[in-house]
């Protein structure tokens, strides 16, 4: 099949498997996943191979427009009344699973600590798409709703330090040259891949800000609906482009650059309503 034709499927059969299941009551994401499996090459193998490949660019594009939406929930108003919370919802989240899961893995399955180590640090990420899609669709508002958008939000940066630093722990364990160093070179080791982990997230938080003092002070020349749509779309994937560069983590950029930009430009809601029509 190829890649128009695929195309064709994926938004024919989607429109078909929302409406299904919406008659029992299910929200559209879980149909997009079944039909996903369905359509997949595990299942039919309906999907070309090329929109398989290029999956991550789709998704890297998808993702950046959510977290920059998901940034206008850290407005200095939100944060000040369920900042707080946020905070420590979300660490104790983040380290329940990734704790819950090591301990299954080793204690109950058996299995070497350094696997344990990694399922349970994959464990504690979060998916803020389908998140969002559900609150979107069912038009969700609230205390509650605007404390799971920031849990969903902050909740990456806990995953991007608890998955660097399992990873060290776990490539300490298996690597013959760190197994037999000294405790020195194992601590030098660990600290670094730490330090590594606080760099990306710092790198993205930098990146956010500047995007977002730039874009707000060129913003005073855009007027026009569709003119809003291009400048913010623009900004986004410039943001994505950059940190995906740096390899920096392109979630927290966007997320970053949303968050800074609610609370210093006064106007900024006019750029998240007009990705509302994406």
């Amino acid at each position: 099949m190829n890649i128009i034709l695929s195309f064709a499927v994926i938004l024919l059969a989607g429109l078909l498997a929302q409406r299904i299941l919406r008659k029992v009551k299910f929200p559209a994401v879980t149909a997009y996943l079944l039909l996903g499996i369905l359509i997949g090459p595990e299942v039919f193998n309906l999907v070309s191979k090329q929109i398989l490949q290029s999956s991550d660019l789709i998704s890297n594009i998808v993702l950046s427009i959510i977290a920059f939406g998901l940034g206008q929930n850290f407005s200095k108003k939100n944060l000040s009344k369920i900042g707080k919370s946020i905070f420590c919802i979300s660490i104790l989240e983040a380290c329940g699973a990734f704790l819950c899961v090591t301990f299954v893995f080793f204690f109950l399955l058996k299995q070497p600590l350094p696997l344990s180590l990694i399922f349970g640090s994959i464990s504690a990420a979060t998916a803020p798409a389908a998140t969002v899609m559900v609150i979107k669709e069912y038009k969700a508002k609230g205390a509650l709703t605007n404390t799971l958008l920031g849990v969903v939000a902050i909740d990456d940066a806990w995953c991007l330090i608890i998955f660097s630093v399992s990873l060290a722990i776990a490539q300490a364990l298996t690597s013959p040259l760190l197994r037999f160093s000294g405790p020195l070179s194992q601590s030098f080791y660990l600290t670094k891949v730490f330090l590594y982990s606080l760099l990306k997230i710092g790198g993205s938080f930098a990146l956010g800000a500047a995007v977002a003092l730039i874009f707000s002070y060129f913003s005073r020349y855009i007027k026009r609906g569709t003119n809003l749509l291009i400048y913010t779309l623009g900004f986004i994937f410039l943001n994505a482009g950059i940190a995906n560069h740096f390899h920096f983590s392109v979630l927290l950029s966007n997320i970053f650059f949303g968050a800074i930009l609610v609370n210093i430009n006064k106007e900024s809601f006019k750029f998240f309503d007009s990705l509302k029509t994406v």
